[in-house]
């Protein structure tokens, strides 16, 4: 689990965070971070939540999340930019 909401972080996630395979949670909401979501988060397969709202994010959201078999939770809001989720959630 990581948990960096609120810490004021900016700069992009890099798609290094797709060898995190072990990972469950990702909270990176409310803080500056900027750039596409990375495509890579779809090798996450035992990721249950992820929160990234209140961000910069922009671009689509990649069609590569629908294989977190385990997402039980997504939250994208509040990222102007960002286009339409691809995939039923």
């Amino acid at each position: 689990k990581v948990d960096w909401s609120h810490l004021g972080l900016g700069g992009s996630l890099s798609e290094s965070i797709g060898d995190l395979t072990a990972l469950t949670t990702l909270r990176l909401n409310n803080n500056n971070i900027h750039g596409g979501i990375p495509a890579s988060l779809g090798k996450l397969r035992s990721l249950r939540g992820l929160a990234l709202e209140h961000n910069a994010f922009y671009g689509e959201v990649p069609a590569t999340l629908e294989s977190c078999e385990s997402l039980v939770f997504l939250n994208l809001i509040e990222n102007p930019s960002l286009s339409n989720v691809p995939f039923d959630f």
